[in-house]
């Protein structure tokens, strides 16, 4: 009996520190757009302390949330997909109906040991469209469809091109008609559990499950 306390005990500690692994996976310094340190909403025309406008034709600015319900049609819904509890609308400081490239940056931080298990994934919308995301200066190749890029959401996923420190992405949008120009990011970063740790839980639960058998078969007989 003594040995299958120890066997149970084991098999608790490891089904517990692979959940630890799987748990403490969040990237808490990855930001939607529109939102505070706390990742909650900013209240309208606020400026958005985690993006900037690095790079646009009216030049590098701090860009602000635009609620839709009033922009870009003061008084009523306009085109663009609604703002969300965890992602708002952002427009350049300056209400920017210039055409051109508009590129929109936010950082976030890694461990050495996060960064080539980490994974950021997500939806965007922009007015006109999103052209390309690039990470630490690489171009993903990711684009938005034409004329359909800002009344829906468009999914994304990357687990590469991330390093130990701080990691760079650029949203990089194109406003193509003389309208107001805006962006929609919502963001999810995650750390996926090492294989090791998948094993660990798998080891735990078996044990566990193997325990389990074995003390129904010594209660029956």
């Amino acid at each position: 009996m003594k040995f299958v306390k120890t066997l149970m005990l084991a098999g608790v500690v490891a089904v517990l520190a692979a959940n630890s692994a799987q748990t403490a996976n969040m990237i808490p310094s990855l930001y939607s757009t529109g939102v505070d340190n706390n990742h909650v909403a900013l209240a309208g025309f606020q400026l958005d302390p985690h993006y900037t406008v690095v790079a646009s034709p009216i030049g590098p600015t701090a860009p602000f949330t635009a609620p839709n319900l009033q922009y870009p049609f003061p008084g009523g819904a306009g085109p663009w997909v609604p703002d969300s509890a965890t992602a708002q609308w952002i427009v350049p400081a300056f209400p920017a109906k210039v055409l051109g490239t508009y590129t929109y940056e936010t950082t976030f931080t890694l461990t050495a040991a996060e960064a080539p298990l980490a994974v950021i994934s997500g939806v965007i919308a922009a007015d006109d469209r999103v052209t390309d995301i690039i990470i630490n200066g690489v171009s993903t190749g990711y684009s938005t469809p034409f004329g359909n890029s800002l009344g829906t959401l468009h999914s994304f996923s990357f687990s590469s091109l991330f390093v130990a420190g701080t990691n760079t992405i650029d949203f990089v949008t194109i406003n193509l008609q003389p309208n107001f120009q805006g962006l929609l990011v919502d963001l999810t970063g995650s750390v996926v559990p090492e294989p090791a740790s998948m094993a660990l839980l798998g080891i735990g639960l078996t044990g566990l499950f193997t325990i389990r058998r074995f003390l129904k078969r010594t209660a029956v007989a």
